[in-house]
């Protein structure tokens, strides 16, 4: 029947009216659509390419997360609730535990999926899940790593194939099933400094190396490779890769079903004391093989996300001051840096019944914003929604002591491409000044260096400053010619705009000269 209407009209139409529908049709199908100024990958090269993405709060000028621990039986969450709490303080982002278990055993219900991102979209809030990629706890006893010693520990080997195709499942499913907007990888490292001796480590190690180990030189015989032995710093080095491998691996599955997604990385923060002008950039990466700098480096991460909790590793304070000063220096090239970076801050430690004072937790806050952080995100969600017997501490005394201004996104980038000039526009949701840095290099770079005193490895990340053209007059349409450019010169750029609550800034994208 629809068929049949549909012929009826197509007789009723006027030949010249139909001719001028199919000439509207032809030029539209024709146009080129817009790259994204969220994908750094692709060139922008064309007159009046426009993004058509829905924006991402990555590019936000503030990005205000909760993370929001998954629902039990005990005490199931009513997640329109939660949303409307969080939607009152203007948050704009939420990470959800419903990846416990780095496979499909550690999923929520399919119902607690739904409910939980329709309820957050519907309110303007990106849903991010929260993913144990690698631990905490070992999926079954043949994925455990193997210590030096030879004993097990309760974590899960990314050099492990059969453990990796169940992360593959895994994640391919929650790509192809679910409307989210990204993945947090959490415990995306390993547990101890002598881990992984296993057998499917052994022989990618060996790869690695390019040469046989002899069984009766590997732990938990005597060995080299062990703690204390002449090669043990070649093993430290090797073992940065399996979970490198399987950081890129995850984004690639995920990608490949749904492109629109963004990861990130709760990251075990680099310590920082400045008054000394003392940092640790190899701790992570040789203590647990959490190897920041080289993912962002290679593009696995969108956003970092430092754990700034009130006490560190080794039970002492943490400075917000210090610790962002640390990672800026060595991650991100800096604040604005290459991605964005966001202090996670928590508001006590329910397991132990300890709550932290509201107004030192403003006071987290208001430092890393007078620094320039791109934001922040309080662990955990406690309050209306969650019938828990008070187990999680209401989160809104935190937020009703900060100062919550409107946020604004970057939007709709286009370049109009001439001779010897290009013309840059985007819009903002609020008024907000105009900022466009561009140079023939790469405006980020990342070198690996030696650590002075341990003689083990490390990545730092440089911003390498650029041309810069500004406008500070405030605005919602934002326009900046860049004039007396090289004919046939491909130029990196990115573009700032800053308003009242804070600076968004997109990914370094491309142009060509005359092209």
């Amino acid at each position: 029947m629809y068929c049949q209407s549909n012929l009826k009209w197509i007789k009723r139409v006027d030949f010249h009216e139909l001719l001028l529908v199919l000439t509207l049709v032809i030029i539209l199908s024709s146009a080129s659509i817009a790259i994204s100024f969220l994908d750094s990958s692709r060139k922008i090269i064309n007159t009046g390419k426009i993004a058509t993405e829905r924006p991402s709060i990555l590019h936000r000028s503030e990005i205000r997360g909760v993370h929001i621990i998954g629902a039990v039986k005990n005490y199931p969450h009513d997640w329109n609730v939660i949303a409307d709490t969080l939607a009152s303080y203007k948050i704009n982002f939420v990470t959800l535990l419903f990846m416990g278990l780095p496979t499909k055993k550690g999923l929520f219900p399919d119902s607690e999926w739904r409910a939980a991102i329709e309820a957050f979209h519907s309110r303007g809030i990106e849903v991010w899940i929260s993913y144990h990629v690698v631990g905490e706890a070992a999926v079954n006893e043949s994925y455990k790593v193997v210590r030096s010693d030879g004993s097990l520990y309760n974590w899960n080997c990314p050099s492990n194939p059969y453990f990796r195709q169940e992360v593959k499942e895994c994640v391919e499913f929650v790509a192809s099933n679910y409307d989210i907007d990204g993945i947090m990888f959490d415990y995306a490292r390993f547990p101890l400094s002598d881990v992984c001796y296993c057998s499917h480590c052994k022989k990618a190690f060996e790869e690695w190396l390019g040469e046989t180990i002899p069984d009766d030189n590997w732990p938990p015989n005597p060995s080299d490779f062990a703690p204390g032995g002449s090669r043990y710093k070649e093993f430290m080095e090797w073992r940065t890769l399996p979970i490198t491998n399987l950081i890129r691996d995850v984004r690639n599955w995920m990608l490949a079903i749904n492109p629109n997604l963004k990861f990130g990385l709760a990251q075990w923060t680099l310590f920082g004391y400045p008054s000394k002008d003392r940092y640790y950039p190899t701790y992570w990466r040789w203590a647990i093989a959490q190897d920041t700098a080289y993912w962002v480096k290679e593009g696995y991460l969108d956003i970092t996300m430092p754990m700034i909790y009130n006490e560190n590793a080794t039970g002492e304070p943490h400075s917000v001051e210090a610790d962002l000063l640390a990672n800026w220096k060595y991650i991100t090239g800096g604040p604005e840096g290459k991605i964005p970076l966001i202090a996670f801050i928590n508001t006590g430690n329910p397991f132990k019944g300890e709550a932290r004072d509201p107004l030192e937790v403003k006071a987290c806050i208001e430092k890393a914003r007078e620094m320039g952080a791109d934001g922040w995100i309080l662990w955990c969600y406690g309050g209306p929604g969650i019938d828990d017997d008070g187990w999680h501490i209401d989160i809104r005394p935190y937020l009703d002591l900060l100062d919550l201004p409107e946020t604004f996104s970057i939007r709709n980038i286009r370049v109009s491409v001439g001779e010897d000039k290009v013309i840059i526009t985007w819009d903002t949701d609020l008024p907000a000044t105009s900022k466009v840095e561009y140079s023939k290099t790469l405006l980020f770079n990342a070198t690996k260096k030696e650590s002075e005193t341990a003689g083990v490895f490390y990545w730092d990340i440089d911003h390498i400053e650029g041309n810069i053209i500004e406008n500070i007059t405030m605005t919602t349409t934002h326009k900046i010619i860049i004039s007396g450019l090289t004919l046939g010169q491909k130029y990196y750029f990115r573009i700032q705009s800053q308003g009242e609550s804070g600076t968004a800034t997109s990914k370094v994208l491309t142009f060509t000269v005359g092209k």
